[in-house]
């Protein structure tokens, strides 16, 4: 019926009638998104995959007729459905989450995960991705390769069954119908909303400020950016080699600057006069978009951030819900870190951080355990981990934090109880998503957004050590000093910047996703 509907729709723009094309384009959405709601709910994330025709064609349509709050509306439909859809049945969805585990499959997960984390051990050994070396390794370092393989898919399969019988025939409710054109709330006097959209070679920018929405058209869509992030990850990549090495990195600095800038021509200054006079960006973005460090874009003077804070989130609606949730204040925290056998030292620092700033179950090296945050996670205001990272493009769902007892993944944290928790990721990638479907984050954020987080404070690539504990020692401070979280993380990253790593790799990789509002330290 979906496809029936948007050939209708095609057929009327062909004869000229955008209004009738429009309608039937309604049509289509409805078909589909009636569809969608019948399915479990890790199923209904890549649903949309192939069936997002009728949302662009409904939102082009929009534009071309110059109704931009429609043409929002039908962009907010297709941006991140099912996590905003989640996070609305969110104690729903826990509770299910706690009664549909099954023994058999949690036993045979964990024999796997055993498995994986003794043949990842001897592949790696105490290295953060140093691999057999030599002739004479080859073939081992082939057979672990492939066992570490067979693992993961293994791993796989269980994580899909666990996940769907977490949600199997949990219907939830499909969200706003286009007439009910969404309106973000609690934007001030100084806050803008940006929500970014790109079609093949075409792209805009929604801006909401002062309660009003306009809608620009950028000089840039789909190829140009990604052009664009190629080369921004080159840049990052040789930069975590040229660690040390003043004269190079000065050079990759200069380049890093005029990529930010290319992005900034591309994706911001077409806003400049709407921005005037703010204080604070929420940017959602779309597609590639949520690789981006909008806060270290450059404007030909000086770094995003040097203006203004930057939050982001998935969608509109997700922010909302995000701000929606209860407020905690900061009166215990519980913090694990593991230094993978003294290789981020820091990591250590940082937590001991947080200990001597409010009471606080501290976990550390052997005793940074999954079992620990399990046990614990519910008891607290604020969730530090620190330890190594891993995002996985190829495999989202693998994505994982490194604990003394094997790796955390997303199924882990989907069935914590956070509610309204600041979680703070001080490890890499964990802000990196794979953008699946309707433009859904898969990836361990997402995890945490499930569980009830209110705020997460996440990486985009590599965090290097020493700088991020002291991005991490300023954020705290400044919370203890009664900044809002957004602009901790802010004073925090502008802090590293001024004191001698000018490059946005030391100083940018983490951004603030959700609640930017209040969070007092040891608070009442």
């Amino acid at each position: 019926a979906a496809g029936a509907h948007h050939l209708l729709g095609r057929v009327a723009a062909a004869q000229g009638s955008p209004e009738r094309a429009l309608a039937a384009y309604g049509d289509a959405l409805a078909e589909v998104e009636r569809a969608q709601r019948t399915l479990a709910l890790d199923l209904s994330s890549g649903y949309l995959g192939d069936k997002l025709a009728p949302y662009h064609d409904a939102i082009d349509t929009s534009l071309r007729l110059g109704r931009v709050h429609e043409a929002f509306s039908f962009l907010e439909r297709a941006k991140s459905r099912v996590l905003a859809d989640y996070l609305a049945n969110n104690l729903q969805v826990r509770l299910r989450a706690r009664s549909a585990r099954d023994p058999a499959l949690l036993a045979a997960l964990e024999r796997v995960r055993a498995e994986h984390n003794w043949l990842s051990q001897r592949r790696y050994g105490d290295s953060l991705g140093q691999q057999l070396a030599g002739p004479s390794c080859a073939t081992a370092d082939a057979e672990l390769r492939a066992a570490i393989t067979l693992r993961e898919r293994e791993m796989g399969r269980i994580l899909e069954q666990l996940a769907l019988a977490r949600t199997e025939g949990l219907i939830l409710d499909g969200g706003a119908a286009v007439d009910a054109l969404p309106r973000p709330s609690g934007l001030d006097d100084e806050t803008a909303l940006l929500e970014y959209y790109l079609h093949g070679p075409a792209g805009y920018l929604f801006i909401w400020r002062d309660n009003r929405l306009t809608v620009v058209a950028l000089g840039i869509g789909e190829e140009g950016l990604y052009s664009l992030l190629r080369r921004w990850q080159l840049n990052l990549d040789a930069t975590v080699r040229a660690r040390g090495n003043v004269a190079l990195l000065r050079r990759l600095g200069e380049n890093a600057r005029s990529l930010l800038a290319a992005l900034y021509d591309a994706l911001v200054r077409p806003a400049d006069e709407r921005l005037a006079g703010c204080s604070r960006l929420v940017i959602i973005p779309y597609g590639a978009l949520h690789g981006v460090p909008f806060q270290a874009l450059w404007d030909g003077v000086g770094h995003l951030i040097e203006r203004v804070e930057v939050v982001t989130s998935p969608s509109c609606r997700v922010h909302e819900l995000c701000q929606m949730r209860a407020r905690r204040v900061g009166r215990s925290a519980l913090a694990l870190a593991h230094s993978q056998g003294g290789q981020l030292p820091g990591t250590l620092g940082e937590a001991r951080l947080v200990a001597s700033l409010l009471p606080t179950a501290l976990y550390l090296e052997a005793e940074a355990t999954r079992a620990s945050l399990t046990a614990h996670a519910a008891d607290h205001d604020l969730l530090h981990l620190a330890t190594h990272g891993m995002a996985r493009g190829d495999n989202p769902a693998l994505a994982c934090l490194q604990f003394a007892d094997g790796q955390l993944y997303t199924e882990d944290v989907c069935n914590l109880d956070l509610d309204g928790t600041l979680v703070v990721l001080s490890a890499c990638e964990t802000g990196k998503a794979t953008i699946i479907g309707g433009d859904e984050p898969m990836g361990l954020s997402r995890g945490f957004l499930y569980a009830g987080a209110a705020t997460l404070v996440q990486s985009l690539w590599f965090a290097e050590d020493t700088a991020t504990t002291q991005i991490m020692a300023d954020f705290y401070r400044g919370l203890q000093r009664g900044l809002d979280k957004g602009a901790a993380l802010r004073t925090a990253q502008l802090a590293q910047l001024h004191d001698g790593q000018p490059h946005p790799f030391f100083w940018a990789p983490f951004q603030l996703l959700g609640d930017a509002g209040p969070f007092k330290l040891g608070g009442v």
